[in-house]
């Protein structure tokens, strides 16, 4: 398959709208880390790393996951001596069933 050919598909089956979702205020795409992201009761969770320093995991919110407002964030990195005091990695949220609380598994 040629170049030309392969660049002219990419534009016919690009969709008509912007892919990104959310970016933070005052950020760029770019400093939108790893994200995972949940509904509970109508409401859009996104949670995401901040990058380049991966020291939080930022949260916003929505309704229509095209009008997202910031949460406070969901952790930051630990102490010096904690698992994840340097930094923190890909994360994913998940809701305990039985217990109905919300759980964060990340690598630190």
């Amino acid at each position: 398959m040629s170049d030309s050919f392969a660049r002219s598909m990419m534009k016919a089956i690009r969709p008509p709208f912007s892919p990104v979702m959310y970016v933070p205020s005052g950020a760029n795409q770019n400093e939108l880390g790893d994200i995972t992201v949940i509904e509970h009761e109508g409401t859009i969770h996104l949670f995401h790393l901040a990058l380049p320093s991966l020291d939080v995991v930022t949260h916003a919110v929505s309704t229509d996951g095209l009008s997202w407002r910031s949460a406070a964030p969901a952790i930051h990195t630990g102490g010096p001596r904690d698992c994840d005091g340097d930094m923190i990695w890909t994360m994913h949220v998940i809701r305990h069933p039985s217990r109905k609380r919300f759980h964060m598994y990340y690598t630190g």
